[in-house]
């Protein structure tokens, strides 16, 4: 039996693993101008550079809520 997944599943595989470390990139980086800002918080929409961090913290939870999803 063939896999059904084949080249096209390991490049979304790929494609997945690359989003995942520059979205904990810009969590690691943090804010320049507020680097306390860990994105516990919603950010206050004032200041861009920190929207981006709590963004990539935001789809970081949801990628890793999917991925539970599919071990229950």
């Amino acid at each position: 039996m063939k896999n059904t997944k084949g080249i096209k599943g390991r490049l979304m595989n790929e494609d997945k693993s690359q989003r995942i470390m520059e979205l904990l990139q810009i969590l690691a980086e943090g804010c320049r101008k507020h680097p306390a800002y860990r994105a516990r918080r919603a950010a206050t929409q004032r200041c861009q550079e920190c929207v981006v961090v709590w963004n990539a913290r935001l789809e970081l939870n949801e990628m890793n809520q999917k991925h539970e999803g599919f071990n229950t």
